[in-house]
């Protein structure tokens, strides 16, 4: 077999061919068959099997008699005599992609393959663009270690590309199918490996300083040569950085076994030239080996493998394998590219010290590292990651009064990875989603934390507050919260209240607690903090003012919006010099300040410092990084507060798209963006779907935060509004109801939303005519109200208000009088004579009044009202007045019920003339 044969080596083409007809056969039979699932069964042709099936498709309509006559075209034995400039002498191999030939080029008298786009695929503009492109990248090098490409033509509708021919060789597959078979290797086969492995990376590395990176590298696409030299082949899906691209985002490029994990989850952004440093990784690992790292068998279990998945050791499946050689194949194949060598020269210069006997700059993976990439592997904790990182690193810092200070200190660092290794190599968690069994096993690992390590309080304490990281990502807060008191109460026994240590568990702590809405208690472990940080390290230090930033969020909860705006900008102004403008901790506070300015009504100022920080942290952080579509949905609310629906929709479709693909359905940002896109359909008029989206928010929300999470509450409080407003009121008073009970049974807990949640329950009972219940309701939210809110609060009025009517409404209307009267004195008091709700109350008083015959009081609050309503121009100015005429002739003022008549045709004069 030559090397042209690696296009398919004739058995995967001869294997697609074949396979197709299978499948054709079937669906003829009358069964039910998917493609998708028929190619994912067969990995090892998958992209062959998917190309047949397009020019099928789009030609021959997958007619089977039709579909054999064009495979028995593309693999005749009696080609055309003459193509174009082209002799062709024999068929050298068929393949799904292309059939070649071995051929004379007339003109110059020279031999080449002679590569033929077969029918079956000429009319696929995929495959005529693929086939184009690999003439492309390939004319463009001119490199020993790549296989030379002389000329692209068409000849009568033929596309072909002539290409050197090397004879009598074979591929690095076939060699290695041949090792399998023998199942016994020669003396010296690892450096032999890695010389054919180090060459292959100067070929790639000339490649890719012509601005070219395959894509598709792996053994049957490395040719050898009958002196067993390496030549890159089939250049059919290389990306050209210069020109213009004909992948998408999501193109599925490359064969599953070898993919990079940034090729497996389809990213278009990060595929470089590192893409082809892992490839050729996975190509040394089988070629040591002769096992693939990753197999599966179906393409969907390989890929997972690959990204979810740690190779084994080399060593492990091969003890004869060096182990440099071993941690030079396992560099090229991190799964991070960051992590990889970052050109293919340093792969190539790393084999070559290996084959001197030098030392080389891969080294074995530590301990701590490899619990790391075991998390890794567990995307529903990927919030948590960063955390848990820094949680193992601070270890180092841990005072172990001891002559071996850094032996103790590692084998700290040891013990803890080895006990999160522990947890995490149980079962994968679905991708991306909150499966409860990783709950279970940090429950279940929690508990055994001090039986694992009995009289080693220093190492309890860490892995106490490692899982309450873990927890803390997770959104699970009141577990969070266990885990960091256990951890505070060890670490304040051994080092001391105010050690810094100690308070780094404090403040995790107070976050725990202000994630569960328990702002009091939250607020009463932070003051130490900030105390003893202002001091050590100092007031602009980092620590210092993420304390800062997390007490300008409880001031912000508690409504004192004044307080902590004043204090983001604080926090900002030090970081911004302290760390730089776009750094992530400043963008965060930015982020948070810009929601703020929002809330507070300052829409505009809001929007542009939004838009500021999304375009920042897309650039540094990725389109699809948390904090990014954390502002993005920011962006969205404050658009649609400042009534840009259209723009309002893009921002927070694109942001829940992303969030649900990222994070899950069910983790709180996905739910937050849910709830406010259900926001934007209300305010649209879009109701029915406004109610189906929150009915879902609830539902997850009730799920995986619980009944009595501030969060929780709020959405069940947003549906039972939309209720409201559709007339369903039954619904609405139930859910609200539940929101009652859920704070009475948590006392300990603020919800600072509780006010407007309990108003809208009572208007619910106002509406239904429940009024006995609306007043014992009232009772209850002005007694809270007067607690925290001013008198002349737009919540307190409005209740007083209520609580007045539903009095009026069961007869007791003296008590509502002096609720009323009350009230109108301190409004008159502080609030000017147009304001809505001194209008309200002096509105209210007036009917309560009338109700009781007591006209010439009612007199006063309704001439009140009307003036109130004329000083802001109200139009409905003209009712208050004619009910003031009907008030005044109740009362038996004739003339001045005149006097007012007569303003009334003369709407211009004042009441006073």
């Amino acid at each position: 077999m030559n090397e042209q044969e690696s296009l398919g080596s004739a058995s995967p083409g001869d294997d697609a061919q074949r396979l197709y007809l299978v499948f054709l056969a079937r669906r003829k039979a009358g069964e039910d068959l998917d493609l998708d699932a028929f190619v994912d069964q067969h990995p090892e042709v998958a992209e062959e099997l998917r190309e047949i099936h397009k020019g099928c498709d789009d030609w021959y309509s997958r007619e089977i008699d039709l579909l054999k006559k064009c495979l028995e075209m593309s693999g005749t034995e009696d080609p055309p005599r003459v193509l174009g400039d082209f002799r062709i002498i024999r068929k050298i191999a068929s393949g799904g992609m292309a059939t070649v030939y071995e051929a004379k080029q007339i003109s110059m008298g020279r031999r080449v393959a002679l590569k033929i786009l077969p029918p079956h695929l000429a009319a696929s503009e995929k495959a005529v663009k693929r086939f184009q492109r690999e003439a492309q990248a390939g004319g463009r090098q001119s490199h020993p270690g790549i296989v030379t490409i002389f000329s692209m033509g068409e000849h009568e509708g033929v596309s072909y590309i002539a290409e050197e021919l090397v004879e009598d060789g074979t591929t690095l597959a076939d060699n290695l199918e041949k090792f399998r078979k023998d199942k016994k290797l020669p003396k010296g086969y690892c450096r032999e490996a890695a010389q054919v492995v180090a060459e292959v990376a100067d070929a790639l590395m000339y490649a890719h300083q012509s601005q070219v990176i395959h894509r598709d590298v792996k053994p049957s696409n490395i040719l050898m040569t009958r002196e067993g030299k390496p030549k890159v082949g089939d250049f059919g899906l290389a990306k050209v950085e210069d020109a213009l691209s004909l992948s998408r985002t999501g193109d599925f490029a490359g064969t599953p076994f070898y993919m990079s994990p940034e090729q497996a989850l389809s990213r278009r952004i990060g595929i470089d030239s590192r893409t082809d440093i892992y490839s050729l990784g996975v190509t040394l690992y089988e070629t040591i080996t002769l096992k693939r790292p990753f197999e599966g068998k179906t393409s969907h279990e390989v890929l997972k493998q690959i990204i979810f998945h740690e190779p084994s050791d080399p060593c492990r499946l091969n003890p004869r394998v060096p182990r440099d050689l071993a941690n030079i194949c396992l560099k090229a194949m991190e799964k991070e590219p960051k992590h990889r060598y970052q050109i293919m020269s340093d792969f190539a210069d790393d084999l070559r010290r290996y084959l001197n006997g030098e030392m080389v700059h891969a080294k074995p993976i530590p301990l701590p590292a490899r619990f790391m990439k075991r998390v890794k592997r567990h995307p529903v904790i990927s919030t948590a990651i960063l955390v848990v990182v820094c949680a193992l690193l601070s270890v180092a810092g841990v005072a172990l009064w001891s002559q071996s200070r850094l032996e103790a200190e590692r084998e700290v660092k040891n013990a803890i990875a080895a006990f999160m290794m522990q947890l995490f190599s149980s079962p994968d968690p679905d991708w991306m989603g909150r499966d409860v069994k990783v709950v279970e096993v940090l429950d279940k690992k929690a508990d055994e934390i001090d039986r694992a390590f009995p009289d080693q309080p220093v190492i309890q304490a860490e892995l106490h507050k490692v899982i309450g990281d873990t927890y803390e990502g997770l959104g699970l807060h009141e577990s969070a919260e266990k885990q960091f008191r256990t951890a505070l109460e060890i670490r304040r026994e051994q080092f001391g209240a105010m050690d810094h240590r100690t308070l780094q568990v404090q403040f995790k702590l107070a976050q725990a607690l202000m994630g569960q809405g328990k702002l009091p208690e939250a607020e009463g472990f932070i003051p130490d903090v900030l105390e003893s940080w202002n001091e050590d390290p100092g007031d602009a230090h980092e620590d210092t003012l993420s304390v800062k930033n997390a007490l300008a969020h409880t001031l912000w909860k508690k409504g004192d919006l004044v307080a902590a705006e004043r204090l983001y900008q604080e926090v900002l102004k030090k970081r911004s010099s302290l760390l730089s403008a776009d750094h992530i901790d400043t963008l965060r506070t930015k982020h948070d300040l810009a929601a703020l300015i929002s809330e507070r009504g300052r829409h505009v100022e809001a929007a542009s410092l939004q838009t500021s920080v999304l375009e920042d942290r897309k650039r540094i952080l990725g389109n699809d990084h948390t904090d990014t579509l954390l502002t993005m949905n920011s962006l969205g609310v404050t658009c649609r507060r400042m009534g840009e629906f259209d723009d309002a929709e893009v921002l927070l479709l694109q942001a829940l798209d992303s969030q649900k693909r990222v994070l899950s359905k069910q983790h709180t940002h996905t739910l937050a963006t849910m709830n406010n896109l259900a926001r934007l359909f209300e305010d649209t008029g879009r109701l029915d779907e406004a109610i189906e989206l929150r009915r879902e928010v609830v539902d997850n929300g009730l799920e995986f935060l619980g009944s009595s999470h501030p969060l929780t509450l709020q959405w069940e409080n947003n549906l039972a509004s939309l209720l409201f407003r559709k007339g369903d009121l039954l619904e609405a008073e139930t859910l609200l109801i539940q929101v009652r009970d859920t704070m009475r049974s948590n006392p300990d807990t603020v919800y600072p939303e509780r006010f407007n949640w309990l108003y809208n329950l009572l208007e619910c009972h106002m509406r239904q005519g429940r009024f006995a219940e609306a007043e014992k309701l009232s009772h209850e939210i002005l007694n809270d109200c007067r607690e925290c809110l001013s008198e002349d609060d737009p919540l307190f009025i409005h209740t007083v208000v209520q609580l007045s009517l539903a009095c009026m409404k069961t007869g007791k209307h003296p008590k509502a009088g002096k609720l009323l009267k009350d009230a109108v004195e301190r409004a008159q008091e502080t609030l000017p004579i147009e304001n809505d709700d001194r209008i309200l109350l002096h509105n209210f008083y007036a009917q309560c009044l009338f109700e009781q015959e007591l006209f010439e009081e009612a007199i006063e609050q309704t001439r009140a009202c009307y003036e109130g309503l004329k000083t802001k121009k109200s139009e409905h100015a003209d009712a208050a007045l004619s009910r003031l005429i009907t008030v005044c002739t109740m009362a038996g003022k004739k003339d001045l019920a005149e006097k007012y008549r007569f303003l009334r045709k003369n709407s211009g004069n004042s009441a006073d003339e």
